[in-house]
């Protein structure tokens, strides 16, 4: 089974995780994108590739500025495609074309100047605006497609704990972590009423858990590996259909 994937670590680091064989292999990974970014049509220009540190970063980031994920939908050489909203924790940029890009660490180090754009700032009003317009656009093309039941959001949230009682670096406070779920909930909330509670993978509070121990260090949103088996068990379940 193909898996394609519009979100973020917390989807991905599953298929490098896994400690049993599932027939499942990754086709395509759309990451450090919001949504409204990635269904914008329109490119967003400007920005100085060269610069960004290593291939995939530039890849994402390219991905994130063009139409590559519509493109992607249309094509089609997926069986499920996984929507993780970790992302949406990102600001947004819009230009003065009306054009929208991810502010996430990798665009910023494109060293791109956006003092004359609009910068929608994560959590606001404006920012559900942007994501609900980018969620709409969504339903409504696979529904045109005829993938819309193929489409399941994982529904994650910022771990509060880390495994064996370590701690966040202090960048992650607890107000951080609170305000970021509640946003969370809001997209979820929305979300629910085009694909009901049959569309969202859910986890229980011990399942996310951050990792006392990670490859990309200790955050909210890198979990255990008793998350990553229970995420390939769910998308193994789709298959199997």
């Amino acid at each position: 089974m193909r898996v394609m994937i519009l979100g973020s670590c917390v989807t991905r680091d599953a298929f490098e995780c896994q400690q049993k064989p599932w027939p499942i292999e990754l086709e395509e990974y759309f990451a450090r994108s919001a949504l409204a970014s990635a269904m914008d049509p329109r490119p967003f220009t400007g920005v100085d590739l060269s610069r960004i540190g290593s291939a995939f970063q530039r890849k994402v980031v390219e991905f994130d500025l063009t139409d590559a994920f519509p493109r992607a939908l249309e094509e089609g050489r997926y069986d499920l495609l996984v929507y993780d909203l970790i992302d949406e924790r990102f600001d947004v940029v819009q230009n003065a074309e009306g054009a929208l890009a991810t502010r996430s660490s990798e665009f910023n180090s494109s060293g791109y100047d956006a003092s004359a754009d609009e910068v929608v700032r994560t959590a606001t009003p404006a920012a559900f605006a942007l994501w609900e317009q980018g969620w709409t656009a969504l339903v409504e093309r696979l529904s045109a497609l005829g993938r819309l039941d193929d489409l399941r959001i994982n529904r994650a949230y910022w771990a509060s704990e880390v495994e064996g009682g370590g701690e966040f670096p202090p960048v992650f406070t607890p107000e951080r972590i609170a305000t970021a779920n509640a946003y969370l909930d809001r997209l979820y909330e929305r979300a629910a009423k085009d694909i009901g509670p049959e569309g969202f993978y859910e986890f229980t509070d011990r399942e996310l858990l951050a990792a006392g121990e990670h490859r990309w260090g200790v955050s909210p949103f890198h979990y255990t590996n008793a998350y990553n088996d229970r995420l390939l068990e769910l998308m193994g379940a789709h298959g199997a259909r």
